[in-house]
């Protein structure tokens, strides 16, 4: 799920739109599953886990990319200027 590269972390993430609510659904060994409430039409999906995402780990929302996946319904985000003790850490409070 986590890993590290030149740029920050590595994160993947399953997306699972139209739900009732914005939040990480599930965490799981090969991905975190995230419920948006926005349709996948129109980027709005994505655009929705950015957000959220951007608020969970306290940081912008431009640090935020999407690397594969960015329309499908499983991604893999890179969170710039990030470490990984920080980002499993902050997951921990979510278990």
């Amino acid at each position: 799920m986590l890993s590290t590269s030149s740029e920050g972390v590595i994160l993947k993430v399953k997306v699972l739109p139209r739900s009732s609510t914005n939040q990480i659904y599930k965490i799981e060994k090969e991905c975190l599953k995230i419920k948006v409430t926005s349709p996948a039409d129109k980027d709005l999906a994505n655009k929705a886990l950015i957000e959220l995402l951007a608020d969970i780990f306290h940081i912008p929302k431009s640090w935020i990319k999407i690397l594969r996946g960015s329309r499908s319904r499983e991604k893999t985000l890179c969170l710039l200027q990030q470490n990984e003790e920080k980002i499993r850490q902050i997951l921990s409070s979510f278990r």
